[in-house]
């Protein structure tokens, strides 16, 4: 025999049984029964010296299955590469989202002041300043991957590069965690299947992008790493009989739980709601008890496992949280570095010690297996309700945290990301499920019914219990709310590969050599390949058909921007080079206060806070949120005045999407109201009439006087400038904000500057109506500044002004003076831009 033929023969061999398989569990049932029984090897199957030369391991070529992966791999990368056809702009990357634009603020800080993490921005939430909660993980990878491609010196494009490059590495590598864990689940088609599949799919592919940086993809990674070497550490455990005086012998299934809780501490410091993955691991293991305990075997392999990992993730997290700022204050909050994470990982390793103490006693007393899970749900009760007397600050947390889960506060339940996966704006919708799994999802289903199906012939091992498990869990989540669907697309993606594999192999693809061919009674040759038959070629063209969809639309998203992104970001960039620059850009010193703020709403603050440079009072982590609300819906120019001078803001930002969508704009203004305190419908009249497409009457909305008399509406619809509103009222323009900016598009932006103003005087008949009007340009737009008064008793009148004449503030130009009128009569008026920022008073003389 040649040796390229003992080689194939060795390779038919491992087929039937992967090696990386735990032991008890090879493959899914239904891969166990379709395997043939394997043939012992000889020693004429192993290559001698003289026919088959030892090579060197980076000599071997690649077996087969990593050819595959890597194929998916590069298909994975291609479509996460698709940003860069439309994200490269004046030297900086368009970003896929808001929160990526903080994300880079972070990491140009860090940068800046590595190896320094900031935890605190004065930028944000200004004036007060906040605390950062993201977990440090991600923004640090990312920073010390700028430095290494900027060599010490990264520019903004680097950085910004190098943040999205990280991105997408990571969500390649979380490609490949999952090949393994299903691997160890499946078997090693249905999980190169399930890769391909995750590699397409739109809720894994939008978040791993090119241009897009966040921690998703972290949590992705980490979270799949976790799980794939806690269930290794277990379910080798249980086939070497781990036990723990058995630990030093058992070193695989020891180290491998080691790495888990590494991979544990990695999950902590990238998102706060790391909890949810540990959270998984606990109940996987309490399932896991019960089903040894109503088997009759013992658990200590389990016990030892989930100790092991829980001390070593303890040992990796303790040093942070002492050194943290709430570490050092010994404070207990989940959303920051402190001493609920040490709490919360000593809580896991007392879980196992308790259950393993449970069924030990169990076993001794031989009580009824019921009692295992029954004494755990009792003393996990009982240790709520303690907790919420012993350690109520401990007990909060865990209610904010559920709290989170269920959307269930007012600024939550104005997110849309919150919303259920189900539901857009309260209504029953399947828009999201097809967006980010689309046909995908049907083969999912499939391969679930599949798998359940098979299950019922084979015992249930560790794999199977936590495969279940964590999906069943990730899906409620995504019930709740559907911000997960990155998450619950891993599950999707590898049942759908299963579901392919498993059309597959119906259909005649793994049938083993030799096999009877149903149809002729013939034997294949023994050496032959899997024949083409008519239903191997149905599934496959099926596949196909099914997966076009989601490839189109990972496509689809992966090279469209935000809406609201190219608008914003030419704002901001043009807010940092026209307005004046403010102190402590960078700074993470705690008490440090910047000369003035941007007043605006919270989905647009991290535009102004990064590409700006400026501070937001409000941004996406919610801040500022009373201020900016109750700024936009003030019902006069005084009010909207004392929120600005209480926020220290001098600027202010809006757009088009602020509007409401009751009047068919998909904006945000009825979350504003709803935030404020208000009823949303209280802004909106419904009306009857005429419609031209029915030829009768139908029910219109529109915006009352209450709208289009808030502060939004008159900066945004009028731009300050005052005339006549929608509703035919006529209105003066604002006193003291004047546009300096406008830009055009999808979501037009308007940036107004708040001005002391100038003050025009003078005399006309008592009683008489006095009109102030000044020509404002910007771009392809041109209008009147409009504003009215009445003249007292004694004749006299007053203006004040936020334009200057005959002068351009940014793109906005202005007449070359105020026209003043009354009756007849009318006078010129010239204001200099130093009248307006000092507030002079101007005589204008008298209108007779």
């Amino acid at each position: 025999m040649s040796p390229s033929k003992k080689k194939h023969g060795k390779q038919k061999a491992s087929r039937q049984k992967p090696v990386t398989a735990p032991p008890q569990e090879a493959a899914t049932p239904s891969v166990a029964a379709a395997a043939p029984a394997a043939r012992t090897v000889t020693a004429a199957d192993r290559p001698s010296e003289s026919t088959a030369p030892a090579r060197a391991p980076f000599l071997r070529a690649p077996a087969a299955p990593v050819l595959v992966l890597l194929g998916i791999l590069a298909v994975a990368l291609a479509i996460r590469l698709l940003p860069l056809l439309y994200c490269i702009k004046d030297g900086h990357i368009l970003l896929y989202d808001q929160d990526s634009y903080y994300h880079l603020r972070r990491i140009t800080s860090i940068v800046e002041n590595f190896p320094a993490v900031n935890i605190y921005d004065s930028y944000v939430n200004y004036p007060d300043g906040y605390f950062i909660g993201w977990p440090p993980l991600y923004d640090f990878t990312a920073a010390l991957a700028s430095l290494v491609l900027g060599l010490g010196n990264p520019g903004t494009l680097v950085t910004e590069v190098a943040a999205s490059a990280v991105n997408v590495t990571i969500g390649l590598l979380g490609i490949a965690a999952a090949f393994f864990l299903a691997r160890d689940v499946f078997g090693e088609k249905a999980a190169l299947a399930g890769a391909f599949v995750m590699a397409i799919l739109p809720a894994t592919a939008f978040m791993t992008g090119f241009a897009y940086v966040g921690h998703h993809s972290l949590e992705m990674l980490v979270s799949l790493t976790m799980y794939l070497l806690f269930l290794r550490g277990v379910t080798r455990g249980k086939a070497q009989g781990l036990t723990f005086s058995s630990i030093r012998s058992g070193k695989g299934p020891v180290v491998y739980a080691a790495l888990a809780g590494v991979a544990t501490a990695a999950a902590i410091l990238s998102w706060d709601g790391a909890p949810f993955f540990i959270g998984t691991i606990i109940a996987f293991a309490f399932l896991q008890y019960a089903l040894d305990a109503r088997r009759g075997e013992g658990s200590e392999y389990l016990t030892v496992a989930g100790i092991v990992a829980a001390v070593t993730a303890l040992a990796f997290i303790l040093p942070f949280v002492v050194t943290s700022y709430y570490g050092q204050r010994f404070e207990i909050i989940a959303l920051y570095m402190s001493w609920f994470h040490v709490i919360m990982l000593v809580g896991f390793g007392a879980f196992f010690a308790f259950m393993g103490a449970v069924v030990a006693a169990a076993k001794k007393t031989k009580a009824p297996w019921p009692a295992v899970p029954i004494a755990a749900i009792v003393t996990g009760a009982i240790a709520l309700a303690a907790t919420s007397v012993l350690l109520p600050q401990l007990f909060d947390n865990l209610v904010a945290g559920l709290t989170f889960l269920s959307g269930g506060s007012t600024v939550l339940s104005s997110i849309s990301e919150v919303s259920p996966l189900l539901y857009v704006n309260g209504q029953f919708s399947l828009a999201a499920v097809w967006t980010y799994f689309g046909t995908a999802l049907l083969i999912a289903v499939v391969g679930l019914v599949a798998y359940l199906f098979a299950l019922r012939k084979t015992p249930v091992g560790p794999a199977v219990v936590f495969f279940l498990t964590w999906t069943a869990i990730v899906a409620v989540m995504n019930l709740m709310q559907q911000r997960f669907v990155y998450l619950l697309g891993i599950n999707v993606a590898l049942l759908a590969g299963y579901g392919i594999w498993y059309a597959a192999r119906q259909a005649g693809l793994d049938r083993p050599a030799g096999a009877v061919d149903g149809k002729r009674g013939k034997r294949t040759g023994a050496g032959s390949r899997p024949r083409l038959t008519t239903g191997l070629a149905v599934a496959a063209i099926a596949s196909v058909v099914l997966l076009l969809q989601p490839l189109a639309y990972a496509c689809i998203i992966n090279t469209t921007p935000l809406t609201v992104t190219g608008n914003w970001d030419d704002a901001a960039a043009w807010i940092k080079e026209n307005t004046p620059a403010t102190s402590y850009t960078y700074s993470a010193d705690i008490g440090t206060m910047p000369e003035y703020g941007v007043m605006t709403w919270w989905d647009y603050g991290n535009y102004i806070l990064y590409r700006g440079e400026r501070p937001a009072v409000s941004n996406n982590f919610q801040t500022g949120i009373d201020a900016s609300a109750n700024f936009f819906l003030a019902s006069s120019e005084p009010l909207a005045d004392r929120i600005m001078d209480a926020c220290k803001a001098k600027y202010v930002a809006v757009d088009y999407l602020m509007g409401s969508a009751s009047i068919g704009i998909p904006g945000v203004f009825d979350s504003m109201a709803t935030l404020a305190g208000e009823n949303a419908s209280s802004y909106f009249m419904t009306f009857r009439r005429l419609d031209p497409a029915s030829g009768g009457t139908a029910l219109f909305v529109d915006g009352n006087n209450k709208y289009y008399g808030s502060m939004y509406s008159r900066l945004y619809n009028d731009r300050g400038l005052g005339g006549q509103d929608p509703l035919g009222n006529v209105t003066s323009g604002l006193r003291h904000y004047r546009m300096v900016y406008a830009n055009e598009g999808a979501d037009p932006v308007v940036v107004f500057e708040k001005v002391p103003g100038a003050v025009i005087t003078g005399n006309a008949p008592p009683g008489s109506r006095v009109t102030l009007t000044l020509n404002v340009s910007w771009g392809d737009g041109s209008r009147d500044y409009c504003s009215y008064a009445t003249a007292d008793q004694d004749g006299a009148y007053r203006f004040t002004v936020p334009y200057a004449t005959g002068a351009a503030a940014g793109p906005v130009t202005t007449g070359a003076h105020y026209v003043v009128s009354a009756g007849g009569a009318k006078t010129d008026v010239s204001v200099t831009e130093d009248a307006v920022q000092k507030g002079t008073t101007i005589a204008a003389g008298g209108l007779q």
